[in-house]
């Protein structure tokens, strides 16, 4: 038997999913079925083959699910007495196309990872439109398809299956996707004189870089030794994605020092003192995770993808409904502090070791795959 990982974007199955197939794959070979976008150079050694989905998530929705012609391909030679473990939604609903139009549903065993969902679950008008039209449809399509579906916080396993009536029995929450904490060191240097800041993020609307932007003009109109980061970079795959002309605003802005994309910023951390994430709503926030292991101090709206991580959190803090003023006055008052207590930092850390280490979520994925291995 071989486990598949399958996403749509190199990104789904790079960091965290690179090393729980490095753990997968002392028990199962591990196969990955993905895009050979900017992320395969950074995922190939972690898998035993790797076979190229032809599909682009920076095209039209339309054209990715033509895309699943160039997935039938891959699929058809593999179905058999296999386990396919698919990352984010709408992989999972390519997929599911997919097999349908193969015919395979009854035979093929699945496991898919909601890592979040994202613009179609979002508030905006077009959202809206688009569940209520596309309800009847994806039930269809996802009727009988999975095994098990994996959520990264309770709300996003609430909502999905009410949205699409799902059977309860099937649906799992394994929070986060396991971070490599034998790696990664304690920061050693705490700051409170000449405080550094940062935001890593998708530059999408709903990540809340307005909010970001405002945070940053409150606490410099206060203190002009805080210094704002941001880093990331247009999606062009998501209709939330900020434009060009906003980007070139954010990188006029006297209070925002704008990094790009940061390759590696896990091990860069370290030269930053508060982390700060103003998303409307997450999945599970691997930067937040990151940032509260090093030990940065870290502010974050208050939501199910980021209270699981700081609700334990002594040095940081959760702020309801995305209060600019609030984050404000606890950067402002950071500033003021003389004394940083390393036992919060090692309590948190300590915590973060026992909820979402690699070897926990790997564990957890082995089980399930070894219940189906059962049926097979």
């Amino acid at each position: 038997m071989k486990i598949f990982f399958i996403s749509h974007w190199g990104w789904g199955l790079y960091k965290s999913r690179s090393e729980i197939a490095k753990g997968i794959r002392q028990q199962y070979k591990v196969n990955a079925i993905c895009p050979k976008d900017e992320f395969y150079d950074s995922l190939i050694d972690s898998y035993d083959n790797f076979y190229e989905w032809n599909i682009d998530r920076t095209k039209s929705n339309l054209r990715q699910i033509v895309s699943t012609l160039n997935l039938n391909k891959i699929l058809k030679l593999h179905l058999d007495g296999n386990i396919f473990h698919i990352f984010t939604f709408k992989s999972s609903v390519l997929f599911a196309l997919s097999i349908t139009l193969l015919g395979k549903k009854k035979d093929t065993h699945a496991i898919s990872s909601i890592t979040g969902l994202g613009y179609f679950f979002g508030n905006t008008m077009m959202a809206r439109i688009s569940r209520a039209i596309l309800r009847l449809p994806l039930k269809i399509i996802l009727s009988e398809t999975f095994d098990y579906y994996i959520f990264q916080n309770k709300i996003d396993k609430i909502r999905l299956q009410e949205y699409l009536e799902l059977d309860i029995a099937i649906l799992k929450l394994i929070e986060s996707s396991g971070l490599d904490t034998k790696s990664i060191k304690v920061k050693e240097k705490f700051n409170t004189k000449h405080l550094k800041v940062i935001m890593a993020t998708r530059l999408l609307k709903e990540k809340g870089i307005d909010e970001y932007i405002k945070i940053a003009k409150n606490v410099r109109g206060e203190n002009r030794n805080v210094k704002f980061f941001l880093a990331g970079v247009i999606d062009k795959g998501n209709p939330s994605s900020i434009s060009e002309e906003q980007l070139l605003q954010i990188k006029n802005n006297p209070d925002i020092n704008y990094l790009g994309n940061v390759e590696d910023l896990q091990n860069k951390l370290y030269k930053y003192d508060i982390a700060v994430t103003t998303s409307y709503h997450e999945g599970f926030s691997r930067f937040l995770l990151e940032s509260s292991y090093v030990g940065l101090y870290c502010l974050s709206n208050n939501l199910p993808g980021t209270e699981a991580i700081l609700k334990k959190n002594l040095h940081g803090k959760l702020i309801d409904n995305n209060n600019t003023s609030e984050f404000s006055k606890e950067i402002i008052d950071y500033a003021e502090s003389k004394v940083i207590d390393i036992n919060y930092v090692l309590q948190q850390r300590l915590f973060i070791e026992e909820e979402f280490s690699i070897e926990k979520v790997t564990k957890r994925f082995l089980t399930l795959y070894s219940t189906i291995e059962v049926d097979v």
